[in-house]
Parts: structure tokens; C-alpha cells; sequence
């Protein structure tokens, strides 16, 4: 592991399209990289179709939020022909939200949405270790400085690399897990605090200012599989995670206050420009801290769901999450003592920390197999998830009941999206800011755009 760390240490590549404001424009090194995407306009067919009714009763069911007109704008499909895992739209800076980025293969590739319903491409960031496999990227900013966005990626060989956007280089190289990784997740409002999800059956709190591991989650309690998704909740003090063990846990984040505080403190480590003696991989966490070790989590259920947690999302105070059944899980975890179990309902869960009400559950064919991440748009809670057959489902959960189960009555897709040329398994899905874009990702290593009606 460590020979294997070492050469991937060497930069990453970066190319650059045509100058926007965002980025500066760059010549290709000697090397070159091959044009990275064969783009395709799909045109303003028909292309949202099954519209079914919501299982929901009283007015508010009469009025979704969702828009019932959707066409495919574009298709941008990936050289590497291989699977695209990760997807993320900068909702972190209300400055870059048209950014959005992808990982699949060696290669991380951020792009621009335009209005009027194109893709382009901005950088392209290649690994020479050809043996890396990126399964994940997440979007910050680096506050502490200028505000450049930040983007983390991460994946099989376990290390994550932080990349300055504006700066066109590696700013941070994070290396502490003894496997692959498999999610990242920021902060919602401390941008130098990261969160990854790995295979060697931890959960890592990272502050990439100061560049060191805060905090690790794991033991007698924890995980005992794959980590597969974590999410972090929008008030900050607490996460959800998911993984090969069949259970949810809900993990504190004031557990390691003083390590976070601590972390703080540290002076930050400043962003290498990129030239070609600072860009190898920047600067690498520090060996020095030691990060607190959280072994306990506030709640955890292995009793949700019966197969490998794959995505796992925060609802305000609820969580959606999702197995292999073809279905998604909208659930209240319950605060109680350790062993605690009581029946709520018919279809009560028995849990390890306390009993757990099912709210929902959102039913979709084809989606029994995992590594199938869905997004939810906040403000407005609407839930995007795509299947193995390259269809994308949209719910309406603004109205979800605030305390009575509802098991008997599965909640059916809003909305479903079809298209001919799409018939891919979705990996993931993403949601724009407004609501009105829709980007989803498949094994093709294609790119997919989907664009609400002009009201």
C-alpha cells in the first residue's frame, strides 16, 4: 500500500477548455490529453412519460412542486469509456454553481452548464497511476483564503486529493485509509471540514485547511463492513452513514468538538501554485495531530434494511435511504438508551440504539443492485434516482406525514424519465440549485442533462 501510495503522489494533469471567468486559461503540456468527451445534442423530443400518481392524501397532494415537462437537453459522453461513479454540482458557492463535476476512471472532469441546455467541458484532471479508480468527488471552497472552489476526489487507492480549481493545481494529498474510498461529504458550513467513507470499515473527519485526520469513526460499535455513503446534516453537528453491513448509524459530531476546535487552531497550510516543482500532489497531511476516536454513534439500525446500505441522505430530521430492494427507505431514527425496542408500529424495526419509524417508502423497478445514488434538492425536498435501465425517477416529498407511519401505502414516482438513447444503468444523479436540472450519470461513461419546461 504504501509503494502504491507513493506513485500516485505524482501530479495530476490538469487541461483546461476555452477561458471563462472562472478559470485562466492553460496550454497542454507536451504529453497532451485526448479530447475527453463526444458530445451530442438530443434535441426537444418527448421524454418524460409514466407520470403516476402520488400516494398522498389531502390538498397539498394536488399540488407537486415538481415541473411536469422535462426534455434530455445533452449527452456528453467520457472517452474512458468506462463507468462514471461520482457526480457533484457546486452547491457550496452561489458564485460557481453552474460547476459540476464527475469522476470515473483515473479522471476527475469538471464542466459548466449553460443555459439553453449544453455541457462544457472545463478541466480534466488525470491520475498517472493508471491503476486509480475515482468513485467520488465533493465541492467546497477554500474560505480561508480567496474563495477559490475546491473539489475533493477520492476512490480505489484510498487517498484523497484536493484540488484547486483556480489554481489549476493539487493543493492537498490526504492519506490515512487502509482501503478505497468510497463517498466524501463537506461540511455544510465549514468548508475545511471533510468527511470520507472507506472500505476499511472507518469514517475519517479531515480539516483540509490545516491539512490533518480530526477525527476517526470506527470500532467495537462501528461499521462492521464497507462504508459505502455518509451525508451530513444541515445543522452540522451530526452525520448519517450506511454501508456493507447492513446497518445506518447517526454519528455526533460534538463527540470530537476539542479535536475540531484543536484542528483549528493550526495555522493554515498555503496552496501550491502550479508550476512543475510544487504540483506533486501538494501538501500531505500532517503526521503529528492526533485525531480523537469515535467509536460509538448516537443511533444505529441493522434492521432497516436487509442488504448493503449504498446512499444515505439526510431529510431534515428524517433519512432517506436506499438498499437493493428497488425501493427507497424514508425513515425517523428515535433517540434512546442502547438496547432500548418498542413496537411502533406493525412494521417496527427492531434496532441496536432504539426503535426506528418507517415514514415512506418510495418503490421504483430495476434497481436491485448497488452503487445506485440518489439526490435530494434542498430547499425543496424533491428526490431524483435513477436505475439499471437508464430511467431516472422524480418524488414530490414536501408532503410527507410528520409522524404516522405509512407502510401499507408505498409511495409512487411523480415523475419518470425515459429516453431511447438512455438505457444505461444510472449510477448517480445530481440536482440543480433552482430545481429545473436534472444531470445523471451511467456505466457508458456518459453524461446526462435533463432540463424542466420554460414556465
Amino acid at each position: 500500500m504504501v509503494a502504491r501510495a507513493e506513485r500516485c503522489a505524482r501530479p495530476l494533469r490538469p487541461s483546461f477548455g476555452r477561458h471563462t471567468a472562472v478559470h485562466r486559461v492553460a496550454r497542454l503540456n507536451n504529453n497532451g490529453i485526448l479530447p475527453v468527451c463526444v458530445a451530442m445534442g438530443v434535441g426537444q423530443k418527448q421524454v418524460a412519460d409514466g407520470l403516476l400518481p402520488v400516494e398522498q392524501e389531502g390538498p397539498a397532494a394536488r399540488t407537486p412542486r415538481i415541473s411536469r415537462s422535462w426534455h434530455l437537453s445533452r449527452r456528453v459522453r467520457e472517452d474512458h469509456g468506462q463507468t462514471i461513479f461520482g457526480l457533484a454540482i457546486n452547491l457550496y458557492s452561489t458564485r460557481r454553481q453552474q460547476l459540476f463535476a464527475t469522476t470515473g476512471s483515473n479522471r476527475a472532469t469538471i464542466y459548466e452548464l449553460i443555459p439553453g441546455g449544453n455541457i462544457e467541458v472545463r478541466q480534466v484532471y488525470v491520475d498517472q497511476d493508471p491503476t486509480e479508480s475515482y468513485f467520488s468527488c465533493a465541492w467546497s471552497t477554500a474560505a480561508w483564503e480567496d474563495g477559490a472552489p475546491l473539489l475533493a476526489i477520492a476512490g480505489q487507492l484510498g487517498i484523497i486529493r484536493v484540488i484547486d480549481t483556480e489554481e489549476q493545481c493539487v493543493s492537498r494529498t490526504l492519506m490515512g485509509h487502509g482501503n478505497s474510498i468510497n463517498d466524501l461529504r463537506f461540511h455544510p458550513y465549514k468548508p475545511s471540514l471533510l468527511l470520507s467513507a472507506s472500505k476499511d470499515e472507518s469514517i475519517r473527519l479531515w480539516d483540509v485547511r490545516a491539512v490533518v485526520c480530526v477525527a476517526i469513526f470506527s470500532g467495537d460499535q462501528g461499521h462492521r463492513g464497507e462504508v459505502l455513503s455518509l451525508d451530513v446534516h444541515l445543522d452540522g453537528q451530526r452525520f448519517v452513514s450506511g454501508g456493507m453491513d447492513n446497518a445506518v448509524k447517526v454519528w455526533s459530531l460534538k463527540s470530537c468538538a476539542h479535536a475540531i476546535d484543536k484542528a483549528a487552531a493550526l495555522p493554515a497550510r498555503p496552496t501550491p501554485r502550479a508550476t512543475a516543482e510544487t504540483a506533486g500532489g501538494g501538501e500531505r497531511a500532517l503526521g503529528s495531530f492526533r485525531p480523537a476516536q469515535v467509536q460509538a454513534p448516537e443511533f444505529s439500525s441493522s434492521k432497516v434494511h436487509g442488504n448493503y446500505v449504498d446512499c444515505v441522505r439526510w431529510l431534515g430530521d428524517h433519512v432517506v435511504s436506499k438498499s437493493t430492494h428497488s425501493k427507497l427507505v424514508v425513515w425517523k431514527p428515535a433517540a434512546g438508551t442502547p438496547g432500548s425496542w418498542h413496537n411502533l408500529w406493525r412494521g417496527s424495526c427492531e434496532c441496536d440504539t432504539g426503535p426506528a419509524t418507517i415514514l415512506a417508502e418510495c418503490r421504483y423497478p430495476s434497481s436491485d443492485i448497488w452503487f445506485l445514488r440518489f439526490a435530494i434538492a434542498t430547499p425543496s425536498p424533491i428526490l431524483v434516482v435513477g436505475n439499471k435501465v437508464g430511467q431516472i425517477f422524480l418524488w414530490d416529498l414536501a408532503h410527507l406525514p410528520s409522524g404516522q407511519p405509512v407502510y401499507a401505502k408505498p409511495l409512487m414516482p411523480t415523475l419518470r424519465l425515459t429516453h431511447s438513447l438512455c438505457n444505461y444503468t444510472v449510477r448517480q444523479t445530481a440536482i440543480s440549485a433552482d430545481s429545473r436540472t436534472i444531470l445523471a450519470v451511467t456505466e457508458d461513461g456518459s453524461v446526462w442533462r435533463w432540463d424542466a419546461a420554460s414556465k
